[in-house]
């Protein structure tokens, strides 16, 4: 199995940004990992216990992660799925 980070710090559960019609707001996703990045935080915890991950199907759910982790400022923690009973595993990787 691949390298598993350290966990420490703070690593804060992401919300979902949504449009007005419900579709997935990835740009506005994209801008606030940007604003998270500009902080001391550690990483982050996409689809956590934020409630929004039984509202995504399967391609919703990789293009938000596609985005955090291409978002995230190099040395981050990504964690997800944390929040999600039936999406599968745990990931954890770093930038």
């Amino acid at each position: 199995m691949g390298h598993k980070p350290p966990l420490k710090g703070i690593i804060p559960a992401l919300t979902t940004p949504f449009e007005a019609h419900g579709a997935v707001a990835l740009s506005r996703m994209r801008e606030n990992i940007g604003a998270y990045n500009r902080t001391g935080l550690s990483g982050y915890l996409a689809f956590g216990s934020t409630g929004e991950s039984v509202l995504l199907d399967r391609a919703e759910f990789e293009r938000i992660l596609a985005a955090v982790r291409e978002a995230a400022a190099p040395g981050k923690i990504l964690i997800a799925g944390t929040g999600a009973e039936s999406r599968g595993k745990l990931f954890l990787a770093r930038k």
